[in-house]
């Protein structure tokens, strides 16, 4: 992946979390939890910027061009996931796996560039 954009995460709320106890593995996380995919340039449906990375494409691509700010919301309320990109939902997905744990932002590789900025996780309860 090369990717050279920019996402403002403006909020993420959850009522349960979804990642396990990563270690010193952070794939031991995505196995037990969910990824939200961050990829314009993924050929793949299942791995374009707004999917549950390998579960749930996103319906349309919605992000700004390349090195403009982009803004995703990410609601998780229970098994639900709902992601949106610059306020148009591009994804709905119930899930099975954990209902707790940890949230983690990371890039591919060494060579991927992603900047986030005003990241807020919120608990509703």
């Amino acid at each position: 992946m090369n990717w050279t954009g920019k996402f403002l995460i403006v909020t993420i709320i959850l009522e349960s979390l979804c990642f396990s106890d990563p270690g010193n593995d952070p794939k031991t996380a995505v196995k037990s939890g969910y990824e939200i995919q961050i990829d314009d340039g993924a050929g793949n449906p299942l791995h374009q910027t707004g999917a549950i990375y390998d579960f749930s494409a996103p319906a349309k691509m919605v992000s700004n061009p390349p090195g403009q700010w982009n803004s995703m919301k990410i609601e998780v309320v229970n098994q639900s996931y709902t992601v949106s990109i610059n306020e148009e939902k591009v994804n709905d997905f119930i899930g099975d796996r954990l209902e707790t744990g940890y949230i983690g932002l990371q890039s591919h590789d060494d060579e991927s560039k992603v900047a986030f900025r005003n990241i807020t996780v919120k608990e509703i309860f």
